[in-house]
């Protein structure tokens, strides 16, 4: 077999076998989307931490380890409330009791005097470079953090919403590969940031924009896609608009993201970022887009709902 073919292959494979359980720990288990997106977030700091250098231990272990628990904690607490989520009939569901809470502002407490102390120390040994490190790698947390709020704004709708962002970013890409790999290439195409990412074009922004915009069309129509307002409604032109600008900027967002951390790795002189996934590389190659567009999201989300008075 091709050595090509058997790349795109396994690739492929890969990549349907994660979606699926993205896709069935978004929809069907608040249990494995903790699990998951723990993992997910771990291996992003580990990483995150491997490509610039860092391997003082407070850092790369002790504190990688208390983030983590501090958002699977916050997680839990964000499903298994009486006010968001599943209901403590849910087959998955844990009673919430003052513990989780007590045990969150714990590790919250413990986090901030970690690292607090250990700027002070980089600071008097005039360690700046591992300071930068730190405070950088502060803003892998907010997307991710974001995440159990839009699976359970709504208790009906919430989790379709967030799969649906996901879905958007991963339509976005489809659509930047097939327009960019026609249109794109050279002597033609148009680089969009040829010293950062050689292999992305304007083209293949067009695409991916593009993509993005359909896909939120269908899922508006399918109505996974409400946070706005529902499809069908009398002012249903004001949800499509205010939906697609959404869109655009969520997507636009993911490519910042993206190119971000393809910056990271020229800087650390690698291709991936791990080798988590066959194919995809590691925890940061795949989730690079979410890192910007998530906390982009809830900030338009926010302004939308606070401008027009809908809460």
């Amino acid at each position: 077999m091709n050595k090509r073919i058997k790349e795109v292959i396994i690739r492929t494979l890969s990549g349907i076998l994660f979606i699926a359980l993205m896709v069935v720990a978004i929809l069907y288990s608040p249990i494995l989307f903790v699990t998951l997106f723990s993992l997910i977030l771990a291996g992003s700091l580990w990483e995150f931490y491997k490509l610039r250098g860092v391997k003082d231990f407070w850092v790369r272990y002790v504190l990688l380890i208390l983030f983590t628990l501090l958002f699977a904690n916050f997680a839990l607490t964000v499903f298994f409330s009486e006010n968001w989520g599943a209901s403590n009939n849910d087959i998955c569901s844990i009673p919430i009791t003052p513990i989780y809470i007590t045990i969150g502002i714990l590790l919250f407490v413990l986090i901030i005097s970690i690292l607090s102390l250990y700027l002070i120390i980089k600071l008097l040994q005039g360690k700046k470079k591992s300071m930068k490190d730190v405070v950088f790698s502060l803003f892998i947390l907010p997307a991710f953090y974001i995440l159990p709020f839009f699976c359970s704004y709504d208790k009906s709708e919430g989790s379709q919403f967030l799969l649906s962002l996901f879905i958007i970013i991963w339509a976005g890409d489809v659509g930047a590969y097939c327009i960019g790999s026609l249109l794109g290439r050279e002597p033609h195409g148009h680089r969009l940031a040829p010293k950062i990412s050689p292999n992305k074009s304007w083209e293949g922004v067009f695409g991916g924009v593009l993509f993005a915009l359909i896909a939120t069309l269908i899922l508006l129509r399918l109505g996974w896609f409400n946070v706005f307002g529902s499809f069908g409604i009398s002012d249903s032109w004001r949800v499509i608009i205010v939906s697609l600008v959404f869109a655009f900027i969520f997507y636009c967002s993911a490519i910042v993201g993206d190119l971000l951390e393809s910056m990271i790795k020229r800087g650390a002189g690698v291709k991936d970022s791990g080798i988590i996934m066959p194919g995809h590389g590691g925890f940061l190659d795949r989730f690079d887009s979410m890192l910007v567009a998530m906390p982009t999201a809830a900030v338009f989300i926010a302004l939308y709902y606070i401008l027009f008075k809908l809460v």
